[in-house]
């Protein structure tokens, strides 16, 4: 799949592997890592700034990644994550990410791919897909909520929206468009109910 995207050489495994595993499961930093600081309101922030965890009791956490190339949200309840320029709404626990494809920003970016699914839980200060007995594969659930990337000169630079399936095939999905009151920026929505897979590819036409 991710040969078909374009995207063969992209890290993202490995940007979840050591940047968001390294603060949740308190693994020794390694050198070059953003090195966490803790608080009293329980909540981790990476000295940059672009990893943030925050929890108020077992059942509602959150995890936040914001960087100008990817971006991500995973909540262990109903939330709703604003970005400057991309707003993530979700009706349920669950987990989003927005990667640009193209090198670019996610601002200017020509080729996006989010990527959304349900059917967390927490185990202790980890978040987990849950598994059935005896099953070898996670039991992952629709999300329902939206996606909004912020993008200017809109609605002149439309965006089109693509279902991406295991297979590598596309289906197309309606996009709704907001505009700001002001300016000629706008909010492109993609509806994550209407997804019957995990992987929605959002491209610049």
């Amino acid at each position: 799949l991710s040969r078909k995207l374009g995207m063969s050489d992209y890290p993202i495994s490995l940007l979840f592997k050591r940047k968001i595993r390294t603060i949740l499961t308190g693994d020794k930093v390694k050198v070059g890592d953003p090195v966490a600081r803790q608080g009293k309101d329980r909540s981790i922030v990476s000295e940059t700034g672009e990893i943030e965890w925050r929890s108020k009791n077992d059942s509602d956490s959150s995890l936040a990644v914001d960087s100008t190339h990817f971006k991500a949200f995973v909540a262990g309840r109903a939330s709703v994550k604003r970005f400057s320029d991309v707003e993530i709404q979700m009706t349920r626990n669950g987990a989003v990410t927005i990667v640009s494809l193209d090198g670019n920003p996610i601002t200017v970016s020509q080729k996006v791919l989010v990527t959304a699914v349900s059917g967390l839980e927490i185990d202790g200060n980890r978040f987990k897909f849950r598994r059935d007995p005896g099953a070898v594969a996670p039991r992952l659930q629709r999300l329902m909520g939206e996606v909004r990337l912020l993008r200017a000169h809109a609605p002149k630079k439309r965006m089109r929206a693509s279902v991406v399936y295991g297979n590598g095939t596309q289906r197309s999905l309606k996009l709704d468009f907001k505009p700001e009151t002001a300016g000629d920026k706008g909010w492109w929505i993609a509806k994550l109910g209407l997804m019957d897979s995990p992987w929605v590819l959002l491209e610049t036409e």
